[in-house]
């Protein structure tokens, strides 16, 4: 088991490792497919390593509380938020999962099976779809499908972000749904991934303080 060399750096790329690897070798075995499985573990770990680091956070008040190393790797926290600023329809993350992408904003599911059958605000940005994605791992909020023995899409739900709500004339309470194809969800990954390894973070571990955070 190699030493991490820089944590933000190798990390990603050790997950990519597992995405390609680790369902084939189970197959090899002639164990069950946990593809989706395998899809879920990593995007839990990447959409928040080092997203959690990079992105501006601030309080009510305005105050900014944002991790330290947003400010100390400037480069590649502007790398960051112009990325993720972006519109997801232009960006290439919109390109690996167009075809079987969909929206929905509304109450919040009480069936197993919800599915988000629209399409997505024309300014929605790469951040709010994170953001759905990342907060519904997080908290559970993951719907996969009503196909008996097989997952063939999975939907992700999150409450909506406040300035969204309001520029749809939402109520308060609302929730977004993001459903996507599995193969799709695979592509988005390895897209995501791509931008992480990308990121112009100094070699080296952060101090020991600083990753006790």
């Amino acid at each position: 088991m190699g030493q991490y060399t820089s944590f933000i750096k190798d990390f990603p790329s050790r997950c990519r490792e597992l995405l390609v690897t680790y369902p084939e070798e189970r197959l090899q075995r002639g164990l069950p497919d946990r593809s989706v499985t395998t899809m879920l573990c990593v995007a839990s770990a990447v959409l928040t390593i080092p997203q959690e680091r990079l992105k501006k956070a601030t309080l009510r008040n305005g105050q900014d509380v944002s991790h330290p190393e947003r400010h100390q790797y400037a480069e590649a926290t502007l790398a960051f938020d112009t990325y993720t600023g972006q519109d997801l329809a232009l960006s290439n993350l919109w390109e690996a999962v167009s075809t079987k992408a969909h929206y929905q904003l509304g109450p919040r599911p009480t069936e197993f099976h919800a599915k988000a059958s629209g399409p997505f605000f024309a300014d929605y940005k790469v951040w709010e779809f994170i953001r759905v994605l990342r907060n519904a791992l997080a908290h559970g909020n993951i719907y996969t499908g009503d196909h008996p023995k097989r997952i063939t899409n999975i939907t992700f739900g999150s409450r909506v972000d406040e300035k969204r709500r309001e520029r749809a004339g939402a109520p308060p309470g609302h929730y977004e749904l993001i459903t996507l194809g599995i193969g799709e969800l695979s592509a988005f990954l390895h897209a995501w991934l791509d931008f992480l390894a990308a990121l112009p973070i100094p070699e080296g571990m952060q101090d020991v303080d600083e990753a006790a955070d």
